[in-house]
């Protein structure tokens, strides 16, 4: 836990229903966490990048394809170890509840397990839709839904929620097509954020890809801050030819 706002997702994943789906890995002071939550796993890596690459050799046979999360050092260290043709530069950004603006107005929603089906029915068809989003999250994380006529039209959610280790993982923020360009991400990011923070969570952080700077603005202007830079993306372990 030496570095809260990178490890956050794997310190979040010590909570039960979680850490069953974890596998961990060390060698010297480098940790790498296989999180078999998803498919494909996810790979999680931190510490000195050579020591990563001596991890992944070790385990590379039990996990042939994976999901990098991991910062550029280390995919450089791996580039000869793994095929990861399209990684995706991404942001982690970590809120600063100092810098949390006033609520913006109207107020988004609580969602609950029993708006699962609207939750597929706004993410259905949309090639931008979040591709990590699990029931579970909604029932044990917070989720939040702004609504324009009837309908569901902007999410957000937690991809974790840890109040023992207090950290959380804002992701899942979408918002239908045709509804976009009117304040509603801000909403129910807003909410989360705010929710979040109440509850006296101390890490509060979200993951953005770089080249999306509308949804980088948005969050800056919502008291979240740029930390560091990492890739994400699928991978598989080199084959010799």
């Amino acid at each position: 836990q030496n570095d809260r706002v990178w490890s956050a997702y794997a310190i979040g994943d010590l909570q039960d229903g979680f850490f069953e789906d974890c596998r961990w890995y060390r060698a010297g002071n480098a940790l790498a966490l296989i999180y078999l939550g998803l498919r494909p796993p996810v790979l999680h890596t931190q510490g000195p990048a050579e020591q990563v690459r001596e991890i992944w050799r070790a385990i590379a046979r039990f996990y042939p394809q994976v999901y990098l999360l991991v910062g550029p050092d280390h995919l450089q260290a791996l580039a000869d170890e793994l095929d990861a043709p399209h990684p995706k530069a991404m942001w982690r950004m970590v809120l600063n509840p100092a810098l949390l603006p006033p609520r913006p107005e109207p107020e988004a929603r609580v969602l609950r397990p029993a708006q699962l089906e609207e939750i597929y029915a706004l993410f259905a068809g949309a090639p931008d839709a979040p591709d990590t989003f699990a029931p579970l999250q909604l029932e044990r994380g917070l989720f939040y839904g702004a609504y324009r006529d009837g309908r569901l039209a902007a999410i957000a959610g937690t991809h974790l929620v840890s109040l023992e280790e207090s950290v959380a993982a804002v992701g899942n923020v979408f918002t239908r097509p045709a509804a976009r360009g009117r304040g509603l991400a801000k909403e129910v990011v807003w909410a989360l954020s705010a929710r979040l923070v109440k509850l006296g969570i101390r890490t509060i952080v979200l993951n953005v890809a770089q080249e999306n700077v509308a949804a980088i603005r948005l969050y800056e202007r919502l008291g979240y801050r740029r930390y560091c830079a990492f890739y994400e993306g699928m991978a598989r372990k080199r084959v010799d030819r």
